[in-house]
């Protein structure tokens, strides 16, 4: 078999449910092993868990997060807005990234009540040192919405869709906003650049701690 040569700047976000993680037959070392031999080192991989499914061992997960994360591993909490836990979660696990559920972003670009949603938590992931990624962005309207609030990256088909290979192109963010054109990529580099000096710079400090 042939192996695929993956540009190094490239990240792996796996998705993994609190079920998963909290049974008994999950191991971090192997799991972490198992992605190394293809090819994956642990600062690559951004591991996802989806809210939509309700944690039934909140010290179980702890654990299980926490030593992903002492192998270099980002943890996201996804489709926040959508699911179970809530400021729960967010409160009780210590996450990288916060990424808000599309219809939540979606519901923000025309109604006041959920655009107060959005704000108060990417206001809550910023004090924690947590990147927020909106999903969903589609519109013209949702990314100048998102635009004017503290988050520093989006997905969403307005800035590009899903490709075999990534494209590292900029985004005109400007002319995506006046509906000018179609983005090329689908994460807004400047967030991306952003998260990597916040992880750097949290890094040192538990160093210096």
């Amino acid at each position: 078999m042939v192996r695929r040569t993956i540009d190094r700047r490239v990240s792996l976000s796996l998705n993994l449910s609190p079920r998963t993680l909290e049974t008994p037959e999950f191991a971090p070392g192997p799991f972490v092993g198992r992605l190394s031999l293809a090819g994956w080192e642990p600062q690559r991989v951004i591991i996802e868990l989806t809210e939509r499914e309700a944690v039934r061992d909140i010290d179980r997960l702890r654990s299980v997060l926490e030593r992903l994360r002492a192998t270099g591993m980002r943890i996201a909490a996804d489709d926040v807005g959508a699911g179970n836990a809530g400021l729960r979660l967010l409160s009780q696990i210590h996450f990288d990234i916060v990424k808000l559920d599309l219809a939540l972003v979606q519901e923000g670009a025309r109604r006041g009540s959920s655009l107060d949603v959005v704000r108060s938590i990417a206001d809550l992931a910023a004090r924690w040192g947590a990147m927020v990624i909106a999903e969903g962005v589609e519109t013209p309207a949702q990314l100048r919405l998102l635009r004017s609030l503290p988050i520093a990256a989006a997905q969403g088909y307005l800035l590009g869709r899903p490709a075999a290979v990534p494209d590292q192109r900029s985004i005109d963010l400007d002319a995506l906003e006046s509906g000018a054109h179609a983005g090329s990529a689908n994460t807004v580099p400047t967030g991306i650049a952003e998260f990597e000096r916040l992880v750097a710079l949290r890094r040192a400090t538990r160093k210096s701690a």
